[in-house]
């Protein structure tokens, strides 16, 4: 097997496990009859302005419970679908008026727009007891009238800035949200992401102190050096090789006001005092590890990244289980001790678990080549 055919295959493969594995787990609770829809208001918020919330119960899985809310974004742009922000929102069980308030952790999911990733950290969180929520980052599912709009964002260089920009604005609403919620220690409020989503929290955790941690995977800065790096933006490349000297440094001097490394010195203090986390691929073949290191050495923290020796950015996924772990116990830190992780009935494996076996094997047959004359 040649090497390049191996990134399609791992990214089909690994896509359809995950894919399977999402909607296993996401079908563990029937939908529920008494889904009924709530309208809670937001007094406290970063601009001062007040607004309501929308939550209904979307399904009841093993030791959690998922809403979707939904709510306005900060931005008003003129795509009307992009200026409500949907989230799906994932509460453990158990959770008592009058309990202990928790840390909750926001996720962000990757740029290819897949939430089955971010639909198993928020799970593991919310089995941990740390209730956690996921949104639509800008132009993204149903946030977008073209099933593609995605796309659009890798190819529009200017599109692409201002989704991050209402990206990072949509996080600090979504921080009113969960601090206003009776069961959310708003002091103790966490971000994480994958990839794109890696990339959006570090730029939202270095511009908004109210996140107290971060886990950044498979993340860096210099994005500039990442688009023009990539595989997956080079549709963006072609469209910023087309542009004069004066307008290619144009665009440099306004992504670099969304740039994780150039906004790095805001999370410093948090990540030399033990609150941000870093693990990424040592052979990642999307962000540069060059990348991790200039976001590492900016945070102070170049001795601290945890590496995925040999993996790329997509055979990372066989580190998938060790990931979410890692993630999972980073932000357990600030749980009340007497809260503990949801078991499984008997030794069933949780759909976690299941995965990321499948995926480790997946990863196997796809990087290590087989003994000669013998096949996996």
């Amino acid at each position: 097997m040649s090497w390049p055919v191996r990134p399609l295959l791992v990214t089909g493969c690994c896509g359809v496990l995950l894919a399977t594995a999402w909607q296993t787990d996401a079908a563990m609770g029937a939908e529920p009859s008494d889904a009924v829809m709530k309208v809670h208001a937001v007094q406290a918020t970063f601009n001062d302005s007040p607004f309501e919330y929308r939550m209904t119960l979307l399904s009841k899985r093993e030791g959690f419970k998922v809403y979707r809310l939904t709510y306005p974004s900060p931005i008003k742009t003129a795509h009307a679908a992009n200026n409500t922000v949907p989230a799906d929102y994932y509460v453990p069980d158990g959770i008592e008026p009058g309990d202990t308030k928790r840390p909750a952790v926001i996720c962000l999911h990757i740029l290819a727009g897949k939430f089955e990733l971010v639909d198993i950290v928020c799970s593991a969180l919310a089995r941990r007891g740390i209730p956690a929520i996921m949104f639509k980052l800008p132009y993204y599912g149903e946030r977008s009238s073209d099933p593609q709009g995605r796309k659009e964002i890798a190819s529009d260089p200017a599109l692409f800035v201002r989704a991050i920009r209402q990206g990072l604005q949509d996080v600090r609403r979504t921080i009113d949200v969960l601090s206003s919620r009776a069961e959310v220690d708003s002091k103790h409020i966490g971000i994480t992401g994958i990839s794109l989503g890696g990339i959006v929290a570090a730029a939202a955790a270095s511009d908004e102190p109210r996140l107290k941690r971060a886990v950044l995977v498979l993340a860096g800065g210099d994005l500039v050096t990442i688009i023009n790096h990539a595989r997956e933006t080079r549709s963006m490349r072609r469209v910023l090789d087309q542009l004069s000297a004066s307008k290619r440094a144009e665009f440099e001097k306004t992504i670099s006001t969304v740039d994780p490394l150039h906004l790095a010195a805001g999370l410093r203090k948090r990540a030399t005092a033990g609150k941000v986390l870093m693990i990424n691929a040592s052979r990642d073949e999307v962000i540069p590890p060059a990348c991790t290191k200039k976001l590492a050495a900016s945070l102070g923290i170049a001795d601290k990244v945890i590496w995925l020796d040999g993996l790329g950015h997509y055979t990372a996924l066989a580190e998938l289980s060790r990931t979410v772990r890692l993630t999972t116990e980073f932000f357990a830190k600030d749980l009340p001790s007497d809260v503990k992780p949801y078991r499984t009935n008997g030794a069933a494996q949780t759909p976690l678990q299941t995965t990321a076996q499948l995926l480790q094997q997946v990863a196997m047959l796809l990087t290590v080549e087989p003994p000669a004359g013998r096949c996996h």
